[in-house]
């Protein structure tokens, strides 16, 4: 039998980035605030950001200025719940941030391994696409499968590609953005993701 599928996202489930996420957001948009750019995260982040037209833009690399100081970027205390997991279950992320950035952050926390799939933007800008994929890749249905992720647009993306998520509270948006879609359940700590997961397979 083939091992069900966790797509993971990565910045705000697994990398605690929102703070150069959106220092980075105001370089390339020098008058956004923060309610404005998680509102982007409340559908697909890039589409928000190549399509805005109300904010005043700057010309810069995104992705190069997020990687001057990622190495500043901490990890959420996941690690443990990764390791688990990961004997059990295929691990994916699917992300809205660069492959390559992830890739060797991973690398340099210890925990690539864990993530044979990594798709970023890169990859695709569409995440519900990335999900199709994966599940073309390795034969499973929606139900073998389930997201892991910090906003309304993921579980939105998700839902497009017809799988169920399951909403981390410690992320990009709050409690109430996350209470507008409709997931299998929302956590706050890290120590529920294990149980949970395993609640959402046992059904």
């Amino acid at each position: 039998m083939a091992k069900k599928l966790i797509i993971f996202d990565f910045d705000g489930v697994i990398a605690d980035s929102f703070w150069l996420a959106h220092k980075t957001a105001q370089k390339k948009f020098p008058d956004i605030t923060e309610e404005v750019y998680k509102d982007g995260f409340e559908g697909n982040i890039v589409d928000w950001s190549n399509s805005v037209t109300n904010l005043k833009r700057a010309d810069i690399d995104y992705d190069a200025e997020v990687a001057k100081e990622m190495h500043l970027v901490e990890f959420f205390d996941v690690e443990d719940a990764i390791v688990e997991l990961a004997k059990r279950y295929r691990l994916a992320i699917v992300s809205s941030g660069a492959t390559a950035a992830i890739r060797a952050y991973l690398e340099r926390e210890g925990m690539q391994g864990h993530f044979p799939d990594i798709l970023g933007w890169d990859v695709h800008a569409n995440k519900h696409h990335k999900i199709r994929f994966l599940m073309k890749k390795y034969s499973l249905s929606p139900a073998e499968c389930l997201m892991v992720t910090d906003t309304a647009g993921d579980v939105r993306e998700a839902a497009l590609a017809g799988i169920d998520s399951i909403g981390v509270s410690w992320g990009y948006h709050e409690l109430h953005r996350l209470e507008k879609v409709k997931t299998f359940r929302i956590i706050h700590k890290p120590e529920e993701l294990t149980p949970s997961i395993e609640e959402y397979f046992s059904r």
